[in-house]
């Protein structure tokens, strides 16, 4: 918070602009005095948004007690559902324990095939954009 209300737009020109884009920048610079609450709660859930959000609120001069206690009502749930998450999976694993050789050939054939399959949009992509040339 206290970095964007410092240094604001020298902060997004010297780092910011290699992480977000300046029309998402300029869209939560308009939007973070009205809808604070909303881009506060839900920039927790999208990984690395949420520390951008509160300095782009130092930028904006909104009130910082009100921004911590927004951000405070954020974790709150991202705590219960990270914790959850990380569990389950962790649960999951015991249980799949016995099938560790079987899961690790399935996620190798499925990270090659996810790769032949991103070369082959990419040419079929390329094609197309070539016969739309003409």
């Amino acid at each position: 918070y206290e970095a964007g209300k410092a240094y604001g737009q020298k902060l997004y020109d010297g780092i910011g602009k290699h992480f977000i884009s300046q029309q998402l920048f300029e869209k939560i610079r308009k939007n973070i005095t009205e809808h604070n609450f909303k881009y506060i709660f839900f920039s927790k859930f999208i990984y690395g948004l949420n520390h951008f959000v509160i300095m782009v609120a130092g930028y904006e001069k909104e009130d910082p007690k009100k921004i911590m206690k927004l951000d405070m009502l954020g974790t709150i749930p991202w705590i219960f559902i990270v914790s959850t998450i990380g569990y389950s999976f962790g649960y999951a694993l015991k249980t799949f324990k016995h099938l560790k050789f079987e899961i690790t050939i399935g996620g190798i054939i499925l990270l090659v095939a996810f790769i032949f399959a991103e070369k082959y949009i990419k040419k079929l992509f390329a094609y197309q954009n070539k016969d739309n040339d003409r």
